[in-house]
């Protein structure tokens, strides 16, 4: 037995790993018997030690090691292995080693959880075991020791030791299978290529497997994966995934690039999906459809559509850091909003995007809401990694972007950034300089606005026309406050982008509190969010919207601004209510929506005598009268009830 006397180890790392080495490859062998609380496994990583080092630390959790062997130059030298902090494994060398190449081989133990629903566990369906796994977001260092971090990308080579009757499936397709004692068999997988830890994924049992076929530019082979007895409900996944994939390979101009392209059914899941390259994962629920129901089919479609898009904005490219996860989420929530609306009629394009916008704004504006880029420090702090906030207003910022800078400037920055970068590692800087040697403008400081800080601006748009001078808009910005905020002067690099009658559609970027915008003649009327696209509110005088020039999506998206800012104090409740009959009548389902809401808000706040007005006003425009909503009642009293009782009163003499 070698024997060596060690200091106490240096104290663990806080959260992220110390920059003093980096993974080159992974061999992983385990031994997986899905009806076992346990598993086995040997970690051997090619190392890049950077500097001299006698500790190395790794991510584990709940790993028991039970020998670790260093390989450097001609030594093998056996390391002390202490845990730490529930999250790192500490290799504790006889000596300093480095820097230069190193191989590290771990041979360990784990639990196989059959509660949990993350790291790699177990799941009974129809008295049948399986084994999943779900490594977003650091809990692949509940399966092997590891660098758990994005940044640390490189090749994985997975050798799986199961049952003979069970199937084996990992990132990559088999490349060999070997019969072994005792009813097993060893399943060889093709080295991926370079992959974060959170994207490697694995599963055993007895599947069913649906062939659908070859997809994509590279004719890779689609498989639908299911718990036993379950494949019949996959048939619309079948039927989706050429058509999405397509989509995205036109867009981005990159064909798909892993070699298969598998989706697994979960029997259980923390997530709705997760975009493992190659072995795509779902809850049940959500990826097998049956018969005929259209709304599951197009849940989805939507579903699948985000996690495809995953593999070009997440796979391919991956932040560098979890601060970075819109990159990842933002953009695949993005893409998917792409795909899908191409599914609506004409008519009602970019109306699902500005629907999921006005919800977003409606949770940023609040106090407290979070930014888009966090630095993450903690595990506690991870749990809001995935906040509602990075997927929907990380792709409300990129819908911005195309509507100010262009589709064919926004598609040739994505696709220089994906080109430049793919199988890499980036940061938002990263992107914002692709996009802006593409688009000929700086969008640095607009990008550094809307995602480092929380919060809604608001754009007041007023015209002024007469004789003396030319005619112009005044755009002002400030915060969109809730109701009884204190007032708030933060400015944001704004684009802001108009259409006027007589006048070219034009955007400007406010950035500071105040533009004037000259024209060249005195427009009757003013769409200040053209597209419904940009990621404010807009305040103007109604009677300046002309709802016959505007499309569904710049039709809701005024609507729900006009309904936010009644409700905040901001708009009177007159001037909301006197285009209440107009919104009622609109041929967008979700204006009329949007009407219904408003009317059932301002509901709560209608004095006691003028109630029968009210109702008889809000049944002649939406012909019922919706139930009054909850609301914070005496502040929207104080703010509104003036201007509400005037119109009343109006209406009834």
């Amino acid at each position: 037995m070698f024997l060596f006397v060690t200091q106490i180890l240096p104290a663990a790392p806080q959260f992220l790993l110390p920059e003093v080495a980096g993974p080159r490859r992974y061999a992983i062998d385990l031994t997986m018997i899905p009806g076992a609380g346990a598993f086995g496994g040997v970690a051997t990583i090619d190392l890049d030690l950077k500097q001299k080092l006698s500790v190395l630390w790794l991510n584990g959790k709940d790993l028991s090691v039970e020998s670790a062997i260093l390989h450097v130059q001609d030594s093998n030298l056996p390391a002390r292995v202490v845990a730490a902090g529930g999250e790192f494994l500490g290799f504790d060398f006889p000596h300093p080693v480095g820097p230069g190449p190193a191989k590290l081989e771990i041979r360990y133990r784990g639990r196989l959880s059959d509660t949990a629903t993350t790291g790699v566990f177990r799941k009974r369906s129809s008295g049948d075991w399986y084994v999943f796994t779900t490594f977003a977001a650091i809990e692949a260092r509940r399966a092997f020791p590891c660098f758990d971090e994005p940044s640390y990308k490189t090749p994985w080579e997975l050798t799986l030791h199961v049952g003979r009757e069970q199937t084996a499936l990992a990132n990559t397709r088999a490349v060999s299978e070997q019969a072994e004692p005792g009813n097993m068999k060893r399943v060889a997988f093709a080295p991926t290529v370079p992959l974060p830890s959170y994207l490697v994924a694995f599963a055993v049992g007895p599947f069913d497997i649906v062939d659908a076929g070859r997809a994509g530019k590279n004719s890779v082979p689609v498989r639908i994966i299911t718990p036993r007895g379950l494949a019949a409900g996959a048939a619309a996944a079948r039927v989706a995934t050429p058509q999405l994939l397509a989509r995205l390979e036109e867009y981005t101009g990159i064909a798909y690039p892993f070699d298969k392209l598998d989706h697994l059914a979960l029997i259980a899941g923390s997530f709705g999906a997760i975009e493992n390259p190659g072995l795509i994962t779902y809850r049940q629920r959500v990826l097998l459809v049956p018969g005929n129901d259209e709304a599951r089919r197009l849940s989805m479609r939507g579903t699948m559509a985000h996690e495809l898009a995953h593999q070009w904005f997440g796979n391919l490219v991956t932040m560098s850091g979890w601060e970075d996860v819109w990159l990842s989420e933002g953009f695949a929530t993005w893409m998917a909003a792409k795909m899908m609306d191409e599914e609506q009629a004409p008519e009602r394009r970019k109306v699902q995007p500005v629907s999921a916008r006005d919800r977003i704004m409606a949770a940023d504006a609040v106090s407290g809401a979070r930014k888009v880029r966090e630095p993450m420090n903690s595990r506690a702090g991870m749990r809001q990694v995935y906040g509602r906030v990075v997927y929907q207003k990380g792709a409300a910022i990129l819908e911005m972007l195309e509507q100010w800078l262009g589709e064919e400037a926004m598609r040739g920055g994505i696709r220089r950034y994906l080109t430049a970068h793919q199988f890499g590692s980036v940061t938002t800087a990263d992107f914002a300089s692709a996009l802006s040697s593409v688009a000929g403008r700086d969008i640095h400081g607009v990008l550094d606005s809307f995602l480092n800080r929380a919060g809604v601006p608001l754009v007041t748009a007023e015209l002024q026309c007469d004789g003396r001078a030319a005619s112009r808009v005044t755009l002002r910005q400030d915060r969109y406050l809730p109701l009884g905020a204190p007032p708030d002067a933060t400015a944001w690099s704004l684009p802001v982008c108009m259409k006027l009658e007589g006048v070219a559609g034009q955007c400007v970027v406010l950035e500071g509190r105040e533009t004037v915008v000259p024209l060249p003649v005195c427009p009757s009327w003013i769409l200040a969010n053209a597209g419904g696209s940009g990621y404010y509110r807009t305040l103007m005088r109604p009677s300046l919207f002309a709802a016959g020039q505007a499309t569904a999506a710049e039709r809701l998206a005024f609507a729900e601004d006009v309904a936010a800012l009644a409700m905040n104090g901001r708009l009177p409740a007159a001037q909301a209510l006197a285009m209440l009959p107009g919104m009622a009548h609109d041929r967008e389902p979700l204006v009329v929506m949007t009407a219904a809401n408003l009317a059932g808000a301002l509901a709560g706040i209608v004095p006691a005598r003028l109630k029968g007005t009210y109702g008889r006003f809000v049944r002649s425009s939406l012909g019922t009268v919706p139930a009054a909503k909850p609301q914070p009642a005496e502040l929207l009293r104080r703010a509104q009830q003036k201007s509400l009782s005037e119109f009343l009163r109006q209406l009834r003499e």
